[in-house]
């Protein structure tokens, strides 16, 4: 005799929550998240988040939410350590703001000597587009959460696509100089 399929009770299973959420629910204190961006190109999420002073810390991470944590962790870190009037501090921020530059263009200089393909589908030209822009940002002294949204991507991205060479490890010093830069508060 021939059976069918053999058929089994349905067993109400409880809501179960997903290991990872968008939600704020999970917040630190402090964390004032700006901007939040996937890069495709990476696969990476990008946070920034901003303290009332205007300093400015971004997280990386694998999903949104961690990204978000990590960018609040920075700024409430910073926030907890940071003594308010720190003398020299505008000088301290020129000097970053020129080490920045400088090295700007020095990574620009890099990938304008590149022979090779860039990874992941981007332009050499789009590239160079996007660093004289960060550097025009950062010697007109935009605030400091514009030159975050605009560079860190661009930044990261460069440092992730070459991290072997030359230019991945001047994307990360640029990197470096730019956490210091918008965390000069």
């Amino acid at each position: 005799m021939a059976r069918g399929p053999r058929c089994e009770p349905q067993i109400a299973r409880p809501f179960s929550v997903p290991r990872f959420t968008g939600s704020i629910d999970a917040k630190v204190p402090k964390e004032n998240i700006i901007s939040v961006e996937k890069l495709p190109n990476i696969g990476k999420w990008i946070a920034i988040s901003e303290a009332p002073d205007g300093a400015v810390f971004y997280g990386v991470g694998n999903t949104e939410p961690l990204a978000r944590r990590i960018a609040g962790l920075r700024t409430f870190e910073y926030l907890k350590n940071a003594p308010q009037d720190r003398p020299g501090k505008e000088s301290e921020y020129q000097r970053s703001k020129q080490d920045l530059i400088r090295a700007l263009g020095e990574l620009n200089g890099f990938i304008e000597c590149l022979n090779e393909e860039i990874p992941t589908g981007t332009t050499k030209n789009r590239l160079l587009a996007e660093i004289k822009v960060t550097q025009e940002l950062v010697s007109e002294g935009k605030d400091r959460s514009a030159i975050a949204r605009y560079a860190l991507p661009t930044l990261l991205f460069i440092a992730v696509a070459f991290a072997q060479g030359v230019i991945g490890a001047y994307a990360e010093k640029c990197l470096a100089l730019v956490s210091k830069l918008i965390g000069a508060g």
